[in-house]
């Protein structure tokens, strides 16, 4: 196992290496959205979701766009971070298994994840107020908390093994999740690949939830605690990050707001698996 020597105490900043990423991802992300917006608009939408402003159908291209990208990112994501956790445990195998390397050791694939994670945030906070149905106090929140978590990640160069879990395994759930919003949207036709999926989803969402953003996520978020309890308490922080411990406590208090919200949906999701069960 390698030692948590390794781990070289300065760093550079990593927004810079990653600025032309970060950019390409948000342009690409608008220039989708509006093309999409063209094709998004010969789909009828469920009536609720134009209220009295239309005639004929409903139409709700918006919608469709948005969640097109997210899907698109949230599947990048999973690329990225599922074979390095999971296949090859390049994760758990690379990094020094202490305090110092989980929080300051270096892997490229983690500045790649939290590039595009921030990038996806900064999109999404951008578009979501003009869609009046993500355009809340708690979604906004969450991108500009999820978003800062990204940030310090790639500028300061650490949670490099957090990043793994946070933004790229926990979006698992996000995926099934943007087959049930578009259905709910644009219900689908009985008895057709587009409403199987959309039934498979469904199940698929609340036990990826449950796993990943209630299960794991307590586990990984103790771990967290773990390990900054131990370099803030020891002074490693400052050895590392000299300055920079701050983002450290910042980074504590956005995990229990985020968690939090876990909690939040995860309740109303068990609200909802239990109306469908009184039902059946």
């Amino acid at each position: 196992m390698p030692s948590s020597t390794i781990i070289p105490p300065s760093y550079s900043s990593g927004f810079p290496q990653k600025k032309n990423l970060i950019i390409s991802v948000i342009v690409i992300g608008f220039l989708a959205y509006f093309l999409l917006l063209i094709p998004g608009a010969n789909f009828e939408a469920d009536a609720k979701y134009c209220g009295d402003n239309f005639e004929d159908s409903c139409s709700r291209p918006d919608i469709l766009a948005f969640e097109f990208i997210c899907i698109s990112g949230f599947i990048y994501l999973a690329i990225l971070s599922v074979p390095l956790w999971y296949g090859s445990g390049a994760v758990h195998n690379t990094l020094p298994a202490t305090p110092e390397g989980r929080l300051y050791g270096y892997l490229e694939e983690s500045n790649e994840i939290a590039s595009v994670f921030f990038a996806l945030q900064v999109w999404d906070f951008l578009v979501s107020p003009f869609i009046p149905e993500f355009f809340t106090v708690i979604f906004m929140t969450h991108h500009f908390l999820a978003a800062l978590v990204g940030w310090f990640c790639l500028e300061y160069q650490f949670l490099h093994y957090y990043a793994f879990f946070f933004l790229g395994l926990s979006e698992m759930s996000s995926i099934p999740l943007v087959v049930i919003t578009v259905s709910e949207t644009f219900p689908p036709t009985p008895n057709t690949f587009y409403s199987m999926l959309c039934n498979v989803a469904q199940p698929c969402f609340v036990v990826l939830f449950a796993y990943y953003r209630v299960f794991q996520w307590g586990k990984v978020s103790y771990m967290l605690w773990s390990d900054s309890y131990y370099v803030l308490s020891n002074g490693v922080a400052e050895k590392f990050r000299p300055g920079k411990s701050y983002i450290l406590y910042i980074t504590l208090l956005i995990n229990i707001l985020l968690s939090l919200m876990q909690i939040y949906w995860f309740l109303m999701i068990m609200a909802e698996v239990i109306k469908v069960v009184g039902v059946i």
